[in-house]
């Protein structure tokens, strides 16, 4: 979750507002309908990984 956090962070121009309930492991299905509503293409995501 957290190496989510900062690729979303430090290479898509997002910030955090809040921590709440977040988990150690993120799972794949969670993973998309983050990068969806994100607008963040799935490809564009993995080249971070």
């Amino acid at each position: 979750m957290a190496q989510v956090v900062k690729i979303l962070c430090n290479k898509f121009g997002f910030q955090i507002t809040g921590r709440k309930g977040m988990h150690k492991e993120l799972k794949i299905g969670t993973l998309k309908g983050v990068l969806k509503l994100a607008k963040v293409d799935i490809d564009d995501f993995a080249k971070y990984l």
